[in-house]
């Protein structure tokens, strides 16, 4: 018998806001000048390097740089006035009464600040920064909050928009997963956004 799902385990950015209003561009775009600067890379070289490491925690830990150092010159010259809740996507989710997980390379104090800009802080039952987790994969942070809260495997759908950051630790784990992208992977249901993923209601 296929159980409900009855938690669903997200990223952040990206995925739990569009895009499209432009917050993961700043963070790309602060990510690259940053390095360049930190270690005289060119453009290509810092692709090449993305393509090496996905993972940006990876990523600095082989060119020797502080998380802290980096996360300075990121995440605290964000603009976060573009984000704007979605009431519409948020009423839905409080509806369906489900557990919310947000699992984010970003650090802590991002992961709030996102959450309550998008009022989504009251719908989330736990957030969980890798930076804090000690870990830099994100399958380990699954596994613990599927131990922590008792859940079994089978409840649980994993939302994201970078596959091999997201969703390959889930599959590895037996977990549902949907990408939210351009359909593209054939093997993992995508949606266009997070608010159509809960709407298709494919997973409850």
């Amino acid at each position: 018998s296929i159980m409900k799902k009855t938690t669903i385990i997200s990223d952040l950015d990206g995925t739990l806001y569009p895009k499209s209003n432009g917050l993961t561009r700043q963070i790309d775009n602060l990510a690259d000048s940053f390095l360049s600067s930190a270690t005289g890379m060119s453009k290509n070289q810092l692709i090449r390097l993305e393509e090496i490491y996905p993972n940006i925690l990876d990523a600095l830990k082989v060119l020797q740089i502080p998380k802290k150092t980096y996360y300075t010159n990121v995440h605290n010259k964000l603009d976060y006035s573009v984000l704007r809740p979605n009431t519409e996507m948020n009423n839905l989710l409080a509806s369906m009464k489900l557990n919310l997980f947000v699992v984010s390379l970003s650090p802590a104090e991002h992961i709030k600040r996102v959450l309550s800009l998008l009022q989504l802080e009251n719908l989330v039952t736990g957030a969980f920064s890798i930076v804090q987790e000690h870990t830099s994969n994100k399958g380990s942070c699954y596994k613990k909050i599927i131990n922590q809260y008792k859940l079994s495997e089978d409840e649980v759908c994993v939302v994201g928009d970078n596959y091999l950051l997201d969703i390959e630790p889930a599959k590895r784990l037996n977990l549902s997963a949907a990408l939210i992208s351009h359909p593209t992977h054939i093997y993992t249901p995508s949606f266009t956004d997070f608010h159509q993923f809960l709407q298709s209601r494919l997973f409850f």
